[in-house]
């Protein structure tokens, strides 16, 4: 998380893997996705196996209250 923090402080936009979205965690014990995207540190979801897992992740963090599926302007 403090290199998420560090990166996005400085103006970097922060990428997370779709995957962990869906599962809450990561599957080697990192950074939750959910974590970093809740806390303002995450900016963007990818996926390099399961492609279909980024659309999903969108309605799950929706689902968690994450974030809206729709944004004011």
């Amino acid at each position: 998380m403090e290199a998420a923090k560090t990166a996005s402080k400085a103006g970097i936009y922060v990428c997370v893997g779709s995957p962990n979205v869906l599962r809450g965690n990561s599957q080697a014990n990192n950074l939750s996705a959910r974590d970093a995207i809740t806390a303002g540190y995450a900016h963007i979801l990818c996926s390099d196996y399961s492609p279909m897992t980024i659309l999903h992740s969108v309605f799950n963090l929706a689902k968690h209250g994450i974030l809206p599926l729709h944004l004011k302007c």
